[in-house]
């Protein structure tokens, strides 16, 4: 029987690459897109594609509850869904804060807190948080403040899931990539060293050896 991941933001350079790695490992992929999106590209495998607004709890809720009829175990959950913005003290008023605290935070929190509670109850399961340097070190993130402090929560998020990990059966890892070389990023930074970025492919392997087990930090910098 195959395992079963969840992956959030399925659209993005990101959620495509990890989409394709887990279909070719022989994975069932259930992958969320924002509604009234569609998939860009086409895979060969077991894949089911919904439409999540992840911001909303009571959509998020009848999602997972539909995934669990079908599934008695979800394996794993990789929260790939977030955006960006930047923004200093004085640019960042609670409009842009809210914003982010949604897309970055909101999105993960509302479907791990109904993942976990499926986790739990077959005493197993690993789940995947997608971080940032910034949320990591909050000196850095001084001209993105709504960003880095949306990101910082992901860190508080996972460790408070991994308190209970030897009870509950569940981990919780947070995964940290540097800049990611995506056709959206070298738009935005042509004058970057490309080859100093952390290609989708490499994150997705990394992310593929944390669902199938084989991978115990709770946090991995890429």
């Amino acid at each position: 029987m195959s395992k079963v991941v969840i992956i959030t933001g399925a659209g993005g350079a990101l959620g495509k690459a990890v989409v394709k790695k887990f279909i070719a490992e022989g994975f069932e992929v259930i992958a969320t897109v924002s509604p009234g999106k569609q998939l860009d590209y086409s895979v060969e495998g077991k894949m089911l594609v919904h439409p999540v607004d992840l911001s909303d709890e009571n959509d998020v809720k009848q999602f997972i509850e539909s995934i669990t009829k079908k599934h008695a175990t979800i394996d794993g959950c990789i929260c790939i869904a977030g955006g960006f913005a930047t923004g200093d003290l004085e640019q960042t008023d609670g409009k842009l804060l809210s914003k982010m605290m949604s897309i970055n935070f909101d999105t993960a929190y509302h479907i791990v807190r109904q993942v976990y509670k499926k986790m739990t109850e077959q005493k197993k399961g690993r789940i995947i948080l997608v971080g940032s340097k910034l949320g990591m070190k909050a000196e850095l993130g001084k001209k993105m403040i709504a960003y880095t402090l949306s990101k910082s929560l992901i860190f508080r998020l996972s460790e408070i899931l991994n308190a209970s990990a030897s009870t509950t059966g569940v981990k919780s890892v947070v995964v940290v990539p540097d800049t990611i070389d995506t056709p959206a990023n070298r738009k935005a930074m042509p004058n970057a060293d490309f080859n100093a970025w952390t290609l989708p492919e490499k994150i997705a392997e990394v992310m593929l050896q944390i669902i199938s087990g084989n991978e115990n930090k709770s946090v991995l910098e890429i």
